[in-house]
């Protein structure tokens, strides 16, 4: 057996990830859509999942109350792992399956709100308000089974 040693070498590569896999993104809308969309600024994971799929596009935000009626929208990884990542950081609560802002979490969105940034989103979510009830995407919901 050959005892020579031999030198390895790892060169870290920068690889762009998608906004929509960026954790600070993701988290940064589910503060908005608990801020403006959402009774006493908590929300189901469902209703999450729903306006996450909803701020994916401009095409899907135009399509939202059809969406509404259909009661299809999808579901991914990312948002879980975006709202764990929240709550570590102090800016969410978790119980059970709801989700909640907290002080910390206002001022999050108090900061979001004087950035030049999300204006897209945050003129959606404004615009739709809180006039989804939990109650419409349990009844919605209901359906997939």
């Amino acid at each position: 057996m050959n005892n020579k040693k031999i030198q390895i070498t790892f060169n870290r590569k920068k690889s762009p990830i998608p906004i929509d896999y960026r954790p600070l993104y993701k988290i940064s809308h589910f503060a908005l859509i608990l801020y403006y969309c959402c009774i006493k600024n908590k929300a189901s994971l469902v209703k999450l999942h729903l306006f996450a799929w909803a701020l994916k596009s401009s095409k899907n935000m135009a399509k939202f109350e059809e969406t509404l009626d259909s009661g299809i929208w999808s579901l991914e990884a990312s948002v879980t792992r975006a709202l764990n990542f929240g709550v570590a950081e102090g800016l969410f609560d978790r119980k059970g399956i709801s989700f909640s802002l907290t002080v910390k979490g206002k001022s999050f969105v108090e900061q979001i709100n004087h950035l030049d940034a999300l204006h897209p989103e945050k003129r959606f979510l404004k615009k739709i308000g809180k006039s989804i009830s939990e109650s419409k995407i349990k009844t919605i919901s209901k359906h997939w089974q």
